[in-house]
């Protein structure tokens, strides 16, 4: 009952908001949450995709998600609608999925060969 409650708050609230055409930005601990594990399974997916080993922990998969979606979103919008705006917007799972693994792609180039001995 309460969520519901608290449900049908928020989608008011977004409601008026949208009909009044102001945005207001809130970042809240859920966000970031959800932020972090969409950034870790979009930067799983990516690395499962490009073969090879990258040594790079479980930050470094979140980060890669994360970025990857925003470069999914920036070449998205540059693609369909022939202009970008910045801060870029982010993509849906496939575009942050294409974007991560560009990302992951040109990480690997900057690297160079690594040696072994």
């Amino acid at each position: 009952m309460w969520v519901r409650d608290r449900l049908a708050h928020r989608v008011r609230y977004v409601t008026v908001i949208w009909r009044r055409k102001e945005v207001t930005r809130q970042m809240t601990l859920e966000a970031v949450l959800l932020w972090l594990v969409f950034g870790a399974i979009v930067g799983i997916i990516a690395r499962f995709l490009v073969p090879g080993a990258d040594p790079m922990g479980w930050i470094g998969t979140i980060v890669l998600g994360i970025i990857g979606s925003f470069v999914g979103g920036f070449l998205a919008q540059l693609l369909f609608t022939g202009s970008a705006s910045v801060p870029p917007p982010t993509a849906g799972w496939v575009g942050s999925i294409v974007g991560a693994v560009l990302v992951l792609l040109l990480w690997r180039a900057s690297q160079g060969r690594r040696l072994t001995v």
